[in-house]
């Protein structure tokens, strides 16, 4: 149980160290992170690592009904009387 959480966990650090590279700011620091978040997946093993991506898998239909609730909230009555 120990090795799932970490492995759900350390996808976070991947996710910063992709946005600081995209972003160009500490770029060897994020060089550095990624590697080391690879290094700490791979040492989870597969049963952990498999079992991560399909937690992180389980929120994409959360993430494609956002855009719908956004443009519903933007076009709530109670968002036409403030200015």
């Amino acid at each position: 149980m120990l090795q799932l959480t970490t492995a759900a966990t350390v996808w976070l650090y991947v996710g910063a160290c992709v946005a600081a590279l995209g972003l160009r700011i500490a770029r060897p620091a994020a060089i550095v992170g990624l590697g080391f978040s690879g290094w700490v997946l791979w040492g989870s093993g597969t049963q952990a690592l498999l079992l991560s991506i399909a937690l992180m898998l389980t929120a994409v239909p959360l993430y494609w009904l956002r855009p719908r609730a956004e443009a519903e909230f933007n076009h709530s009555p109670m968002l036409s009387n403030i200015d």
